[in-house]
């Protein structure tokens, strides 16, 4: 795997007068003045450390379940295969596990609420299913009597 350098640009307004200089917005349009350039040597993974906000973290909280999170960037065709790998050896894994010891997740019934939850975020704001199957998951692999790791797969966000 490679690296990206990513630098972020700021403009800025001088005072004449006093020297001072104020930031500012370049032209929205302008190519010869970016607001951020990225460059690559290759595929890259990022690792991002998230949590979960709003009535969803506080939920989690209250059942004593942790609401960080951690976040994956895959970028570049070698990157590409190896989350590809990644989610087809950790989601067999989380199946399985699901499958034995879980009748809900055996069913699949949190399929359908995670399909939609991202539209139903933005459009009518309501989650409210797909909050509990996800704290449902969350409690599943952070009980003690299961003893697995706490690596599992939350979604996939396809960004391209």
């Amino acid at each position: 795997l490679g690296f990206d350098e990513v630098v972020d640009w700021e403009y800025y307004n001088r005072n004449e007068e006093d020297g001072s200089r104020e930031v500012v917005n370049p032209p929205f349009m302008d190519p010869t003045k970016p607001k951020r350039t990225r460059e690559s040597s290759g595929s890259v993974v990022r690792i991002f450390l998230g949590e979960f906000v709003g009535p969803l973290s506080s939920t989690l909280r209250s059942r004593g379940l942790d609401n960080r999170i951690l976040l994956k960037e895959f970028s570049g065709p070698t990157a590409i295969e190896l989350a590809k790998s990644e989610m087809k050896a950790l989601s067999a894994i989380q199946s399985n596990l699901c499958y034995k010891s879980n009748t809900d997740a055996a069913k699949g019934t949190w399929a359908k609420t995670a399909s939609t939850r991202y539209i139903e975020g933005k459009t009518t704001l309501r989650t409210k299913e797909d909050d509990e199957s996800l704290i449902n998951t969350l409690s599943f692999f952070q009980d003690t009597k299961v003893n697995t790791p706490y690596t599992c797969i939350l979604g996939e966000l396809d960004l391209t």
